[in-house]
C-alpha cells in the first residue's frame, strides 16, 4: 500500500510539473526583457574645447550641464538642449595633433544609454603638429534623460 501511494504521489508531482511548464514567471522588472532603441544622430560637433580637459563620455541635456563639464567651446554652439540631447566624447588632454574621436552610435534601453565610438590615433610614425589639444566628439540624439552612460569606445 506504502510503495503504491509513493507511486501515485510521483506520478501526481511529475504531471503537475508537465502541465505547468517549465518557465518561470518574472517577479522583478529587472527580469523583464527591455529592448534597446538605436538613436539617430542629428548633427556632429567635432573639434577642441579645452574646458575638456579629462576623458570623459557624458550625457548632457542643458546649458547647466556643460558648464558643469566645464566646455569653453560646445557650450557656444548653436544647440538647443530643450529640444535635443548631446553626448560628448572629450579625450582630455593630449600632447600632441591627430587624434579623432568619433561617435559612431547611441542606444537607449530603459534607462541605460550605450554610446559606441572610436578614437584614432596617431601612429609612431606619423608627422603630427607638437601642440597640446583636447579633441571632442558631440553628437545630438533626441531628447533623452538616461541614470547611466556606458560607453563603448574602441
Amino acid at each position: 500500500m506504502c510503495r503504491q501511494w509513493t507511486i501515485t504521489w510521483v506520478g501526481v508531482m511529475a504531471a503537475a510539473f508537465i502541465f505547468s511548464g517549465c518557465q518561470s514567471v518574472p517577479t522583478n522588472e529587472s527580469q523583464l526583457t527591455i529592448p534597446t532603441v538605436p538613436l539617430t544622430i542629428f548633427k556632429y560637433h567635432i573639434g577642441n574645447d579645452a574646458g575638456l580637459s579629462a576623458y570623459n563620455v557624458s550625457l548632457v541635456n542643458s546649458i547647466d550641464d556643460l558648464e558643469a563639464l566645464g566646455s569653453t567651446d560646445l557650450i557656444k554652439q548653436d544647440i538647443d538642449l530643450d529640444k535635443v540631447s548631446l553626448v560628448v566624447l572629450s579625450l582630455g588632454e593630449q600632447s600632441t595633433a591627430g587624434y579623432e574621436p568619433r561617435i559612431t552610435a547611441v542606444q537607449l534601453r530603459g534607462n541605460e544609454l550605450f554610446v559606441q565610438g572610436q578614437v584614432k590615433r596617431p601612429g609612431p610614425n606619423d608627422v603630427v603638429a607638437q601642440v597640446v589639444t583636447y579633441p571632442v566628439c558631440a553628437v545630438e540624439i533626441e531628447k533623452v534623460y538616461a541614470a547611466t552612460v556606458h560607453p563603448e569606445i574602441e
